[in-house]
């Protein structure tokens, strides 16, 4: 009915109309017609106008932009010139590299050279567990104290030149503390834009207008990417949102939910400016990948679900909010039906069960419990709510393994006969002899073996941590896959251990096998049981458990307490970190009274991490760094003199390990873990290794990205206006009436370049006719190019006038009464060619490149413009 009254205006006024009001009838027409069909436009703008919209600084408000990035020296480059060309001039970048092992940090030195605007780059010692959460809180931390709002960007992204302006206005003009902005996908694999998976929800949303979570429960449902935001930065510190820290992804969606609900009088603006091209594809992205056999890694899903309910929870969270996150939950199932493994989906299914009731049997003391079960739809009721879930599990055991296949089926025997509720989770960390085959065959009789799988070895702490989601045991203890365990010693220190009502920590004797020959534990480790057992109080019991060998192997603990607790990134000594970070997050810890070992742990058989001799030593500073970081100032206060001890004993330790040509370059890194210099002189000499000149390293750069984008464009859209003329064409000796439509198509991808090659514009011009009834390619014609790429490794696309010029007897024959109808069928014809546009361009120059004589001119200036329709 809206088309049938536009239709009637247009046929009873339009021609009456200046032509200006033309241009301003089709803009709301078009309007209409996305609001009819539920699709959102770019804003109207005359033909050949550039693609960004404001090019002026709008504010004087200073913007802190966090980068991160982990090995991305072939990316960081085009992520950094896309903020330093921003619009909106008042920025500060701060660039925090975590942990690259290649030129990430040169290239990004190399973008910022030249700009005085006092940008920072933050380096970690070695790359964080999990995602980017531990990251970006650094980021946050580095922001300048000036700094009025705070975005973030992935360093493989780039932002549109417009975005942090239009972010920045809409804050301004709706005193938000929180503005949305859009975004798309590129699939660097396909090079296709993809759109965003949440347009359902922001089309929902008004634009534009201040508007609350409450007003507009359905933001918290929008893609949680905190790059496609800005963040008023007194908001963020006056509200403490920090990230969730922790061996696993999707941190971003405990972070969303908390920005959106630190304050209930938030304020959150929704702009329909496409801000950011997202990269998908890449298998270096933290959640890259995450389906068929690695779909266990979305175990790290569960202890964001638990951050959020816990914050909704001991904030007292409106019911509005409760039955929001309750809905979150029915509709977070997907992790479960991911999972091939059988068994995997069940204790996938079993957690999630749990972590459902939990919430509603808490939210359920300021909510009616029916408002809650509500959101859980049928199926989703009977499956959260139905069944009694499995018997509950009394010990989890996680062990990590390499190449240890003739080892681990005795140990996964011997754990057969601990006498308790007991699961046994094996994380294979990358092994290439018959590990996985020998564990495989092992767990087909025993329901309560899980095998956790990947590809590529990240050390034996990245591999225990990747099962700390999925602990169901109220009891945990980790085993090395070569040592061996006694059964029931091990039951009896869970006995014990459960029967101390203060202890959350319980350390058991152990024993060495060196090459078959058998003694009790290290001489230091034995002094250390002495003291602990004769302490009086916790803290001189923990004082005592700080001193022993960091092993992680010779404790159990309750999992509750292990909340938090993980081990380090690093690929050695990454038991430092769980050694200090179990003992701190205790209430108190205890010591067996038991005198058998419960674990033997075998040296001399095969080579392990505590043996190597190598530059992978250096990691051992990192290793400190990372646990003293973890640790925090609350706990150093009282026990940094212990730390710096074992701090300073572990350098002597790992200080003949350690190459010769690497002491420089050990000595630099000792003294950046806060080791005193003394004792790093001594172990490594006075002279660091000299800082190496940042050379930019030159790579194939993916072909990312529209640095000038101001919406999701497709690879070919158009505008147009339109006049009526008359001709004077060169071989006719009387003028000729003729009707004529101007034409603007921007045509990503490529530059200008490709419109100087005349193959290329041979296939454009056939192409737009043979979209178009009664167009041939000669009246497509007066080809103007307006506009380059901005950057000679990311082109913007280019946009191309033309005009379409038809004699009005042919016109008339195709159907085109007037200057209007031939408009209408241009704009029509074009829209619908729009999706193959691109394919048939390429078709055409390959029809044309195939009728070419080899070795001729013509054949060569093909072979160039399948290079640019390539590149579209």
């Amino acid at each position: 009915k809206i088309f049938q009254l536009f239709l009637l205006c247009q046929r009873q006024s339009l021609k009456t109309l200046a032509k200006e009001a033309h241009m301003q009838y089709y803009a709301i027409l078009a309007a209409v017609a996305a609001a009819a069909t539920q699709q959102t436009l770019p804003a109207p703008r005359a033909a050949a106008a550039p693609l960004v919209k404001n090019d002026k600084d709008t504010t004087t408000d200073e913007v802190c932009v966090i980068i991160t990035g982990f090995d991305t020296e072939d990316t960081v480059g085009d992520a950094v010139a896309s903020v330093l060309g921003q619009t909106h001039s008042n920025l500060k970048i701060v660039f925090v590299d975590d942990g690259s092992r290649d030129a990430t940090r040169c290239a990004v030195e190399h973008a910022l050279e030249g700009d005085d605007r006092g940008h920072s780059v933050v380096a970690l010692p070695a790359n964080t567990p999990g995602g980017v959460g531990s990251v970006a809180n650094k980021g946050m931390d580095a922001c300048p104290a000036t700094s009025n709002y705070v975005a973030f960007l992935d360093a493989d992204d780039v932002m549109a030149k417009t975005a942090l302006a239009q972010l920045v206005e809409a804050a301004q003009t709706n005193d938000a503390d929180v503005v949305l902005g859009d975004w798309f996908r590129y699939d660097q694999n396909t090079h296709k834009q993809l759109p965003p998976y949440d347009l359902k929800v922001t089309s929902s949303l008004p634009r534009d207008t201040a508007f609350t979570v409450e007003q507009h429960p359905q933001v918290l449902r929008a893609s949680p990417v905190p790059w496609r935001k800005l963040y008023g930065a007194d908001y963020l510190r006056t509200n403490d949102v920090k990230f969730p820290t922790g061996d696993h992804f999707f941190e971003d969606n405990a972070f969303h939910w908390r920005a959106l609900t630190a304050s209930k009088d938030a304020k959150v603006a929704y702009t329909g400016t496409p801000v950011v091209a997202h990269t998908v594809g890449d298998a270096r992205q933290t959640t890259a990948g995450i389906d068929g056999a690695d779909a266990e890694k979305l175990g790290g899903y569960f202890p964001n679900l638990n951050a959020i309910a816990a914050e909704l929870l001991a904030d007292k969270a409106p019911s509005f909010l409760l039955r929001e996150f309750a809905s979150f939950l029915s509709r977070s199932k997907w992790i479960v039906s991911r999972q091939q493994d059988p068994k995997l989906r069940a204790k996938f299914a079993r957690i999630l069960q749990r972590t459902a009731r939990d919430f509603v049997d808490a939210a359920a003391t300021y909510v009616p419990r029916e408002d809650l079960l509500s959101e859980f739809e049928d199926n989703d009721h009977v499956k959260f709510f139905g069944d009694d879930e499995a018997p509950r599990v009394e010990l989890s055991v996680v062990i990590p393994t390499k190449d240890a296949g003739k080892q681990i089926t005795a140990l996964l025997t011997s754990l057969t006969n601990v006498p308790l509720a007991t699961e046994v989770f094996v994380v294979d960390d990358g092994s290439t002899d018959d590990t996985v085959e020998a564990v495989q065959k092992f767990r087909g009789k025993h329901d309560n073996v899980y095998l956790l799988r990947d590809g590529v070895s990240k050390g034996a702490g990245r591999a225990r941590n990747r099962a700390a989601p999925l602990r169901d045991g109220a009891f945990t203890v980790y085993v090395d896959a070569d040592d061996l365990v006694d059964a029931h010693a091990l039951g009896a220190a869970v006995r014990e251990l459960r029967a101390n009502d203060d202890a959350d920590l319980l350390f058991f004797p152990y024993q060495i096998d060196q090459s078959g020959t058998k003694r009790s534990m290290w001489d230091k480790d034995q002094a250390a049981f002495a003291r602990g057992r004769a302490a009086a109080t916790a803290d001189e019991r923990k004082a005592a458990a700080l001193s022993l060998t960091n092993y992680p192997w010779n404790r159990v603990a309750r999992t509750a307490a292990l909340n938090g607790v993980q081990f380090g990134a690093t690929r050695v000594n990454n038991d430092v970190r769980f050694h200090w970070g179990s003992i701190a997050a205790s209430r108190d810890v205890a010591f067996s009274e038991k005198t058998t070992p419960v674990v033997t742990h075998r040296k001399g058989y095969t080579q392990t991490i505590t043996d190597i001799a190598s530059s992978t030593r250096l990691e051992a500073f990192a290793a400190l760094a990372e646990t003293r970081d973890a640790l925090g100032a609350e706990f150093l206060q009282t026990n940094g003199a212990a730390f710096d001890r074992f701090a300073r004993d572990l350098v002597v330790w790992a200080a003949p390990k350690i190459p010769a040509a690497n002491k420089g370059e050990a000595l630099q890194k000792c003294l950046d873990a806060k080791i005193d210099a003394a004792t790093c002189s001594r172990a490594f000499g006075t002279v660091a290794a000299q800082p190496t000149k940042c050379v930019a390293h030159q790579h194939p750069v993916r072909a990312i990205r529209l640095l000038e984008m101001d919406t999701p464009l497709a690879a070919y859209s158009y505008s147009f206006s339109y006049d009526v003329s008359t001709a004077q064409p060169t071989s006719s000796p009387t003028p000729t009436p003729i009707i004529a439509v101007e034409v603007t198509s921007t045509v990503a991808g490529v530059t200008a370049d490709a419109f100087q090659n005349t193959v290329f514009v041979d296939a454009f011009k056939t192409t737009v006719a043979a979209a178009i009834t009664g167009v041939d390619a000669d009246m497509v014609t007066n080809l103007r190019v307006d506009g380059v790429p901005v950057n000679r490794r990311l082109t913007g696309g280019v946009e191309v006038t033309y005009e379409i010029v038809v004699p009005a007897a042919t016109a008339a024959a195709s159907g085109y009464d007037d200057v209007d109808a031939l408009s209408s069928g241009v704009s029509t014809s074009l829209e619908a060619a729009a999706d193959t546009f691109v394919e048939e361009v390429k078709n055409e120059v390959a029809t044309i490149a195939a009728a070419a004589p080899v070795g001729s001119p013509e054949a060569a200036e093909a072979a160039a413009a399948a290079t640019h329709a390539e590149a579209i």
